[in-house]
Order: structure tokens, then sequence, then C-alpha cells
């Protein structure tokens, strides 16, 4: 299981856990809305990462954990592409982007190489694209219609010198940034954010013959995405707000949601850990001591919890820490202002969002993923 799997597991689990403390306050009002998914199909998936809804009812579903990219029409499943290195093909795809109507771009982690689909059929990537898949690294956050593309990334500056350079993971570093290369041939840092660093911890478990490097559970930072028309939303995570831009990189309007912190206790660590990685008996392999970095609060949200709709909404997901075990996920118009809160199921992931409701990833029992949707409130 490679940092991005065990990322993806421990978001999961912090978005759907059980805790006996002090529940996180949800503002309730008439837009407070909790919905079951339908089931789309009984085919089970490994790694949802992506999913993109096209304007006759198919879905494109990028299973990252099987390597596949794939297209749902009414029940039924197949595949698209293979793995390759030729027109159709892929290594590693990692996200879809809609950048139009029905069109979509592939981004493969492993090549660096977008590939441009409209509806389910491969097409040459347009010009406007090239200069944006060269620079692009990593930490993907959004591609827009004209070709910009937004990407954010930690940096850190070097012992014998001021140069900042690129890391992989930004929960690890000082500095966050926000970038973005355009088809003019340019990379602007756009957004300077920050982050809750805890780095990782190594430690040794009586009985077992090799060290572990233990994440921070709660690490996070602030982040960015781009919607298809050029505006740019940042989520902020202490305080919890949200700022709108324009394409210009004018200040559209900002929100800060009035949501009471929930405390991290002594019980939260403990079923954070036990939840971590347990032992064949059931007992926990690790202790709360064992994991770097505990914030005194949940902090709001973790890494790749934002979502873009094709309404012009965002879609926070929401840690939390409630009895029921349901997801909250957050919805922003474009004032912003935080118009709705949607509950997911427990052990659901938000993986996309279509014209009639939430996509969403759901485990079962034996660890397979599902796919099902929650329909927006009529």
């Amino acid at each position: 299981m490679n940092r991005a799997t065990v990322c993806d597991c421990v978001g999961l689990f912090l978005a759907t856990c059980l805790f006996n403390g002090s529940r996180s306050r949800i503002e309730p009002d008439s837009n407070n809305r909790t919905s079951q998914s339908v089931q789309l199909s009984s085919h089970e998936f490994e790694s949802v990462a992506s999913v993109r809804e096209l304007s006759d009812g198919r879905v494109l579903v990028l299973d990252r954990g099987a390597r596949k990219l794939l297209v749902w029409d009414r029940g039924t499943i197949r595949q698209l592409g293979r793995d390759g290195d030729g027109p159709g093909e892929y290594r590693y795809p990692y996200t879809l982007f809609a950048v139009g109507r029905d069109s979509t771009v592939l981004v493969d982690a492993r090549t660096r190489r977008w590939s441009l689909l409209t509806n389910d059929a491969w097409s040459p990537l347009p010009e406007r694209f090239s200069y944006a898949q060269a620079k692009i690294r990593q930490r993907w956050a959004g591609i827009d219609r004209s070709g910009r593309a937004l990407m954010v990334l930690g940096s850190r500056v070097l012992a014998k010198g001021d140069r900042e350079i690129d890391t992989t993971d930004p929960v690890l570093t000082d500095t966050v940034l926000a970038i973005v290369a355009s088809p003019a041939r340019k990379v602007d840092t756009v957004a300077r954010l920050s982050s809750f660093k805890t780095g990782r911890k190594r430690v040794r478990v009586v009985g077992e013959p090799v060290e572990f490097s233990v994440p921070g559970l709660l690490a996070t930072h602030d982040q960015a995405v781009l919607f298809q028309d050029g505006v740019m939303a940042i989520v902020f995570w202490s305080p919890y707000r949200v700022e709108l831009r324009s394409a210009s990189g004018k200040l559209m309007g900002r929100t800060a949601p009035d949501d009471r912190p929930t405390p991290v206790t002594p019980q939260t660590k403990r079923a954070l850990a036990a939840a971590f990685k347990s032992k064949p008996d059931g007992s926990p392999f690790f202790t709360p001591d064992d994991f770097p970095g505990w914030p005194r609060v949940l902090p709001p949200f973790l890494p790749g919890s934002m979502a873009t709709g094709p309404n012009g909404h965002l879609y926070v997901t929401r840690i939390a820490a409630q009895h029921d075990a349901q997801v909250v996920v957050d919805v922003f118009d474009r004032t912003p202002t935080r118009i709705a809160q949607i509950s997911i199921p427990v052990r659901s992931r938000l993986v996309g969002v279509g014209q009639s409701g939430l996509y969403v990833a759901e485990t079962d029992n034996v660890g397979a993923e599902h796919l099902g949707l929650v329909r927006f409130a009529k």
C-alpha cells in the first residue's frame, strides 16, 4: 500500500468513525439534508478516486486502486482504454477533470501525461493544455476550459539558501503554495497557504522485527480548487473559512461558518489509533503516543476533501465527530454562502458531483467499494 492509499484510508476512517465524545455542532436549518444513497451497480471497485457525469447520464469512474478507467451506463460497467503508453492508454490514472460539457482530462501520475476524452472517446489534446501539462507534477487541484491548471504543493527552504523546492506532501512542509500554470506560458504563485504539520514518527512495536513510520492522523492543510470557468476556491482550515477568486485573481467574496470546534480528547485519540491498525485479536496495534502531533481540536477537513459541481457550487467534506457516524458535506454557492449541509452514509466518500446528486464510494464489510448516488433534495 503506497502513501497515497494510506492517506485515503485514514481520511475515510476519520470521516466515518464513531466517537462517544462531544458532537460537533451542525447548525440546524431548512437546508440541512439527510439522504440515503442509491447503489448504481453491484460492481466492486478497489479505490474510486474520481467520478465524472456526462450529459447523457453515463458516468466515467476512475478506480485508482485497480488502475482502470471505466464507464457506467445504466447499470453496466465497461473499461475505457488499457495499460500502456500509446493513445487511449495509461499507466497510473490518477484523477479526472471536467473541462467542458462532455470533455474530460485524464491525468496519468506515472507518465505525467494528460489525455482528453470527448464523451467516452479519446481525442487529441488541444494545444492550450500543453504548457500546463509540462509544468504540473503533483497535487493537481483543477483545470479550467482555457487550459489554466492549478496545483497545491508543499515547499521548504534549503539550509544553504532560500530556494524553495517541491515536496510530495504539503502536510510535511512549512509552506503550502497554490500555483497556476497558464497557456500564456506563465507559472504564478497565486496563494500562500498553511498546514497543520505533524511529520512522521518512527515507532517500534513490541514483538515486531521492524520499525514503522507512523503519520499524524489529523494532519491537514489549506486547500484550493479550480472551477471550469476559472474561478478558484480557497478553503482554510484554521479558522475554517472559504474564499472565492475570479480568474483574474480578484476577491469575489469570503465566508466563515460559525461552527464550534470539537476537542480532541484522550478517548478520541484511542479510537483513532485503534481504527488505524489492529492486531489479529482486534486489539490496537499502536497507542495514541505512537502518533505525532495531535491537535487540540478536530480540524474541519482533511486533504482531498474538496469537490466542485456542474452547478458552480463548492462541496467540502467535513470530519464528523458524530454519534450517528454520518459524514456531512458543506455546500457553498458563489457568494460564497453555505447554503446546505448534506449527510452521506457511513463508510462512504464523496467522489464526484452530478446534476442530480453526489456520487459516493461506499465501503462494504469486506473492504470493497460500490458506487452510489445521494440525490439532491427537491
